[in-house]
């Protein structure tokens, strides 16, 4: 399982996708679908691997990385 959700904050959602993964969340920018690549303020967030506890570990890291409003 997965939810879309669009990216409200300044600064990409790729690069957020990179700080991200660095602190071990992975995530998927909108670029991934796209045909040519482009750049779009949406994200996937796949779920269905994790519970509730890695979840949470998981939203927190999000939002430590996440681009400043």
């Amino acid at each position: 399982m997965a939810i879309w959700c669009r990216v409200n904050l300044t600064g990409s959602v790729d690069a957020w996708a990179k700080r991200a993964a660095n602190e071990g969340v992975s995530f998927s920018p909108a670029s991934r679908f796209t045909f040519d690549g482009a750049k779009k303020q949406f994200a996937r967030f796949g779920f269905a691997a994790i519970d509730e506890k890695e979840i949470r570990s998981a939203v927190k890291i999000l939002a430590k990385t996440a681009p400043k409003r």
